[in-house]
């Protein structure tokens, strides 16, 4: 597994995982997804949609650029509580940038 430091719009670095098969891992299910969810290198979203969790990147946890730091791991935290409340399944992994 490889942990990628993703600069965001407002400056805070988010945690994109990777998996030792080149997959990458939603930060809302922890599905394993053929593509990142943002470019590593420009912190961009893809916009494409995670087939488990139905979350599109950079539509439904879009941020303003004067966010403050803490603002996607929020996020993604409030949309995996809301995805596990409606269903959403099995037991995650634990997502290292919960704090």
């Amino acid at each position: 597994m490889t942990s990628h430091q993703v600069t965001m719009r407002n400056g805070e670095l988010a945690e994109i995982r990777e998996t030792d098969d080149g997959k990458f891992l939603c930060p809302i299910c922890d599905a394993e997804v053929p593509q990142t969810p943002y470019d590593l290198k420009t912190g961009k979203p893809s916009r494409e949609w995670c087939p488990n969790c139905d979350h599109q990147w950079g539509w439904d946890d879009i941020i303003p650029p004067d966010s403050p730091p803490g603002t996607i791991a929020r996020k993604w935290r409030e949309l995996r509580e809301q995805w596990e409340r409606n269903g959403g399944g099995g037991s995650p992994r634990t997502y290292s940038q919960a704090d």
